[in-house]
């Protein structure tokens, strides 16, 4: 029997862990905590810049713990969250890692796009490109902007 005992949530328990062990890489870090606090901060940060369709989709083709994760308090008001360009995105995401103020914000939006890019499928990343504005595709890894 697995961790929590359901086939499903251990499977994406496992997904997650392996997640967070590719970021904490990335990142070099070493903590599962600090890690998950940055993939929650961009997590929250594109969901915030997303049409509510865009949201829904993309959070649609996230393993279940981490869509969970990414709907996590979701509030509909002023959305999609104006971004003129990536210096605005990157302070979203610092404004998500309340108590990591000292985080390199593009560094670690830059790791987790990475982490991102690596994990889902082929159409999936297709699909994000899509969905994210073409002033903000510096955001992506440079081998996925093509």
């Amino acid at each position: 029997m697995g961790i929590i005992g359901l086939k499903e949530y251990d499977s994406s328990l496992t997904i997650v862990k392996d997640w967070l062990t590719d970021l904490k890489t990335e990142l070099y870090l070493s903590n599962d905590d600090d890690a998950y606090a940055v993939l929650r901060a961009v997590f929250h940060s594109l969901r915030n810049i997303f049409v509510l369709e865009q949201a829904i989709q993309f959070g649609s083709k996230l393993p279940l713990l981490l869509a969970g994760t990414y709907y996590e308090n979701w509030n509909l008001e002023n959305k999609p969250a104006p971004v003129e360009n990536e210096v605005d995105f990157y302070n979203l995401v610092l404004q998500q890692l309340v108590g990591r103020e000292d985080y390199n914000p593009i560094f670690m939006t830059k790791c987790v796009f990475k982490v991102i890019t690596n994990k889902l499928e082929e159409g999936n990343i297709d699909q994000l490109k899509k969905y994210i504005p073409e002033h903000l595709h510096g955001l992506l890894p440079e081998e996925t902007r093509v």
